[in-house]
């Protein structure tokens, strides 16, 4: 859980904000290295989390997919598989993102090698 699931879900926090004042937050806050948002179909997420009606469901569905677009790149996961194959592949874009940037800080570093 991080500071998206607050610009999706405002009731859980009980906090009553307009949906803009909660997105200039989004400058404040960190960024992450990885971002990972977990998807179902509505039906099996409602089987497994019954609290939640249907209708909010597909609602916060469609609001964490549009996160995408606001955060820029972050990774969607079908957790309707099964959790070795959820955790597979959550394992597998953390370990992408991890080499990305140990390649990017040797390749800096290279440079800083041979400019002294």
């Amino acid at each position: 859980r991080y500071y998206y699931d607050f610009l999706v879900d405002f009731h859980r926090y009980r906090i009553s904000l307009p949906s803009w004042v909660a997105r200039r937050f989004l400058l404040m806050v960190p960024k992450p290295d990885v971002v990972i948002i977990l998807q179902c179909d509505a039906l099996i997420i409602q089987k497994r989390k019954n609290e939640l009606s249907f209708d909010e469901i597909v609602r916060q569905n469609c609001a964490y997919a549009s996160l995408n677009t606001i955060l820029n790149g972050c990774s969607i996961v079908d957790s309707g598989m099964s959790l070795d194959e959820v955790c597979r592949q959550v394992a597998s874009i953390i370990l992408q993102e991890r080499s990305r940037k140990t390649l990017a800080a040797m390749r800096t570093n290279e440079v800083g090698v041979l400019e002294s």
